[in-house]
């Protein structure tokens, strides 16, 4: 039930966020700027989580990979993708960009009041 949950929502984020991502692409010429690629950058950012995400559920569904002898590549693979930490890398950057979103719209409030 839970599984089926998270790949719902995982699905469901990386159909919007390709359709966002692929939006603002199309419209860079047009509505290009700052704020523009930060939004793009966060975009990016969230199908990156939500793809690694789905891949951390699919792998523990399916119950694993199954180790070939080679302990460098199991030991890579297993990292990657069964546990969460390429999703936990890609929440931290999401996490850091709307930091950086934030300084930045507040700055450049800060200066046009002045």
């Amino acid at each position: 039930m839970l599984a089926t949950v998270g790949l719902t929502i995982g699905i469901i984020g990386t159909c919007a966020n390709a359709v966002v991502l692929a939006v603002l692409v199309r419209a860079r010429r047009e509505f290009g700027g700052s704020a523009h690629t930060f939004i793009a950058n966060q975009s990016a950012m969230d199908l990156y989580t939500c793809v690694t995400g789905m891949f951390g559920i699919v792998m523990k569904l399916t119950h694993g990979y199954e180790y070939n002898g080679n302990s460098i590549l199991d030991e890579a693979i297993c990292v990657i993708f069964d546990s969460t930490a390429s999703t936990a890398v890609g929440l931290v950057a999401e996490i850091i960009g709307l930091m950086v979103i934030t300084s930045i719209d507040v700055y450049t409030r800060l200066q046009v009041q002045r």
